[in-house]
């Protein structure tokens, strides 16, 4: 069995961009995403949790992917989307993946 290591990159922003977002993620090279229903307080105000649709709230989209495509990710979030949109990207350390056909 192979072990892959990648990072996770996390993704806190406004809901009415889901579509975008998740589309720019695919074609940046992340195989895949998982998107999670996210409320909180930040900069931009408080945002309580919504049905997920597009009537407001914030969505935590998590990745899985190589540094290199994850710092691709989260620089294109800041200049595509950030100065418009609320949100927040980070990546955190090292993650082993357990995966038939890696990452």
């Amino acid at each position: 069995m192979e072990v892959y290591k990648a990072k996770t990159l996390v993704i806190v922003t406004e809901i009415s961009i889901l579509e975008d977002v998740t589309k720019m993620v695919t074609e940046l090279g992340a195989g895949g995403y998982t998107v999670q229903h996210a409320s909180g307080k930040g900069r931009r105000g408080a945002r309580w949790l919504t049905p997920l649709d597009e009537s407001g709230g914030n969505i935590r989209i998590e990745v899985i992917a190589s540094e290199e495509v994850a710092k691709k990710i989260a620089s294109e979030m800041v200049e595509r989307f950030f100065k418009t949109y609320a949100g927040i990207a980070y990546i955190t350390g090292d993650v082993d993946v357990y995966r038939a056909d890696g990452i």
